[in-house]
């Protein structure tokens, strides 16, 4: 098995092809170090301009099956250069003119790590970071070996983030940015009362700018679904705000379906508590034997498995 990390940013002249070995680092085949995954020849790109590869468009180019190569990582961004990376000079704040330069920076590598590390396309990754690290993550990073490092998942991420010059760290820093991602979220169109059924006619579906954290409920949780809390008028609709409805109530007669081993035995029994779909509650015989737990699964249904469930008074 051959596994295939994507680098979050990568630079190649014009009319060069972009090669595997420019975009990942390969561990296993390195033979595939060569394969190119775009070619430059067909103008259909101009010089300095930017591409992005996925992870789909690299397994494509590679053309081996994920059984013999992984892609990790979600997107590398290429850069399309003129001509070699040439420096540039500014002017710091006590007036002394340094050289920098014009590739990568710190929070091209920041921006790609918490992209992958939440899964998302960097088109749908907004960052905020705080006046303090600005001058942090425009740290050039040309010829550094950069290592970002999540201390944390919530909508301000703590960021380690360390620079090292061969054997040498020039910058060890922790930081913290507000992190966005765009999702498809359901968004209630008019007022839902609490305790109110959902239908299909009280809620669209939008893509909005949210916490990495928030719980969105999906289409399939509104079947039906239960509002726990009032819903305001394009509230974005969160799976803890809505539950399934109640399938069986107490006092219903349900089938219950025994399993022991092999043998499957169907007795009916009363609930003595409402229920959900896969709500396990407890049932009382019609005939007055003891009463037992069972797993109700769907209207007026459940299942008892006797092997490995106890039976309770």
């Amino acid at each position: 098995m051959t596994q295939v990390t994507l680098r979050g940013t990568a630079r190649v002249l014009a009319g060069q092809a972009v090669t595997l070995g420019d975009v990942a680092t390969v561990i296993g085949d390195e033979s595939l170090l060569g394969v190119e995954l775009v070619k430059f020849d067909d103008a259909r790109l101009g010089r300095d301009e930017w591409i992005e590869l996925s992870s789909s468009d690299v397994q494509e180019g590679i053309g081996l099956s994920p059984a013999r190569v992984t892609v990790r990582g979600t997107t590398c961004r290429v850069r399309v250069m003129d001509s070699a990376p040439r420096p540039v000079f500014v002017r710091s704040a006590g007036g002394k003119i340094v050289e920098a330069f014009d590739g990568p920076i710190l929070r091209d590598h920041i921006r790609a790590r918490i992209a992958a590390e939440l899964q998302v396309a960097d088109q749908d990754l907004r960052l905020v970071f705080t006046g303090r690290d600005a001058k942090f993550i425009r740290r050039s990073t040309e010829g550094l070996t950069v290592e970002i490092q999540p201390l944390g998942l919530s909508s301000e991420m703590p960021i380690s983030a360390s620079l090292y010059d061969g054997e040498k760290i020039v910058l060890s820093e922790t930081l913290r940015v507000h992190v966005e991602v765009r999702k498809r979220v359901l968004v209630a169109s008019r007022l839902i009362p609490r305790r109110s059924e959902i239908s299909g006619r009280d809620y669209e579906v939008d893509r909005r700018w949210i916490s990495p954290m928030l719980e969105v409920a999906s289409v399939e949780d509104m079947d039906h679904a239960i509002a726990r809390s009032p819903l305001k008028p394009d509230d974005i609709i969160e799976k803890r705000q809505v539950e399934p409805p109640v399938v069986v109530k107490r006092g219903d007669s349900v089938a219950i379906r025994c399993i022991t081993g092999s043998i499957v035995a169907k007795i009916t029994a009363r609930a003595l508590s409402d229920a959900r779909d896969g709500d396990r509650i407890r049932f009382e015989p019609v005939n007055g034997s003891r009463r037992f737990f069972a797993t109700v699964n769907g209207p007026g249904r459940a299942v008892l498995n006797a092997t490995h469930e106890e039976v309770k008074k």
